[in-house]
């Protein structure tokens, strides 16, 4: 046996078996490397990309800052930031509901903006149409139905609210808005209801007695009226002055003198220019409270400053009345049916006028008068108000035409008829 060519061949597979080793070596650390390439690359592009919640998050605050704006500028500033925030998510994280419902909102806000493209129109129509309520979390049903409550969409504000709203989460942010929704839709027994749990949520809120005031003085529900404009004097509203002016003129109404009179002090002290301003209100304190000559000096004060005062000239009339001067009063009141014929107070004066001068048939007339009136303005207002709000709806002018003609008030009948033509042949 040759010792020394056996040592030499094993010496020669080992150096083979070392280099293989080597190569296996080099070739895992290789791919490590490349692996952890792979991996910094796809996390700096990650990063720079940025992370779809993170832009999500940015949509909903800009969103609520553009809602909560009252100028137009700032409002759609913040709607592009939204937009652009929520177009991010979009491309990172693909049609989520809830970056579609945030898109949708920030553009339905900049639908305001005169630069407003036609590209962002069907933007906004293509996120709307991906929006799915279920899936979206409470905070951005609220955001995204205030944004269509403010762009005038009432109907779809609704919709998103009515749905935050039955999940019993973020209550009292949901009855903030969905209050002024149900209001402008009209759903007056249910603003009565949820301004009612919204004021036990929230005790100090002014916005629940603000709407439940609105609805009240649509009814003319006087009382209520009353009590309400006492809640929203508790608080620290605002319009105060305004405030306590409406309630002096609602215990006037109500022939409460001695209450009037406490709210007229109280204003006085508080807001001396704002009363001395309110001439025909004291008028009318001082003839309830029997002060007739006083009544006619102030009366006549105030038809010097605005003659074509309504409540002046039925002060002049009630003074005529008061004196026993019906003829003078059927002047007045006659005036003032032509001026304001939708006015109940005119015709039950006029009729009242009528009575005491003998004039039985014309008397029965303007009573009869006002009693349709006082029934058909509860309904006419909330018809009046939904056509303000939905400028293109022709068919709620030509019904409030109707009703109007049905009243025999065939001046302001065809006023309407005029717009729900106008609409018509655009």
């Amino acid at each position: 046996m040759n010792w020394s060519r056996d040592k030499a061949a094993r010496f020669e597979d080992q150096l083979a078996i070392d280099e293989a080793k080597r190569w296996k070596r080099a070739v895992a650390t290789l791919v490590v490397i490349v692996l952890l390439l792979v991996v910094a690359m796809v996390v700096l592009i990650s990063m720079m990309r940025g992370d779809p919640e993170d832009y999500l998050r940015k949509a909903r605050e800009e969103l609520a800052v553009a809602n909560s704006s009252g100028d137009l500028s700032v409002k759609l500033e913040h709607a592009s930031k939204a937009r652009d925030a929520a177009e991010r998510a979009v491309g990172l994280d693909g049609d989520s509901p809830t970056a579609s419902i945030l898109l949708a909102a920030s553009l339905v806000i900049r639908k305001d903006d005169p630069n407003f493209l036609i590209e962002e129109t069907d933007a906004l129509q293509e996120a709307r149409s991906k929006i799915d309520p279920a899936e979206t979390k409470t905070v951005d049903l609220i955001e995204a139905g205030t944004a269509f409550f403010y762009a005038g969409d009432n109907a779809y504000a609704n919709e998103l609210l009515t749905i935050a709203y039955e999940r019993d989460q973020w209550r009292a942010e949901v009855l903030n808005q969905l209050i002024q929704v149900r209001y402008d839709l009209g759903a007056e027994d249910e603003v009565l209801e949820l301004g009612d749990e919204l004021a036990k949520l929230e005790p100090n809120n002014c916005l629940p007695w603000v709407a439940m005031s609105y609805v009240f003085e649509d009814r003319q529900a006087l009382e209520q009226l009353v009590a309400t404009y006492r809640e929203l004097l508790k608080r620290d509203c605002a319009e105060q002055d305004l405030t306590r002016w409406k309630l002096i003129e609602r215990l006037i109404e109500i022939g409460l003198a001695g209450e009037a009179q406490q709210e007229w002090d109280k204003f006085v002290t508080n807001s001396p220019e704002a009363a001395k301003a309110k001439v025909t209100t004291r008028a009318k304190l001082l003839f309830l409270q029997g002060k007739i000559e006083e009544t006619e000096e102030l009366v006549v004060e105030a038809l010097e400053k605005n003659p074509d005062s309504v409540d002046a000239m039925l002060l002049r009339g009630q003074v005529a009345m008061a004196r026993g001067n019906a003829e003078k009063a059927i002047e007045d009141f006659q005036k003032l049916s032509k001026i304001d014929p939708t006015h109940p107070q005119v015709h039950y004066l006029l009729g009242q006028a009528y009575a005491k001068a003998g004039m039985r048939e014309l008397a029965t007339k303007e009573l009869a008068m006002h009693e349709k009136l006082s029934t058909a303005l509860v309904t006419l207002h909330g018809m009046e108000r939904f056509a303000a709000k939905d400028t293109s709806n022709a068919g709620i002018r030509w019904a409030i035409a109707a009703k109007y003609e049905e009243l025999g008030l065939d001046e302001i009948a065809e006023y309407w008829r005029e717009q729900a033509r106008a609409i018509q042949n655009r």
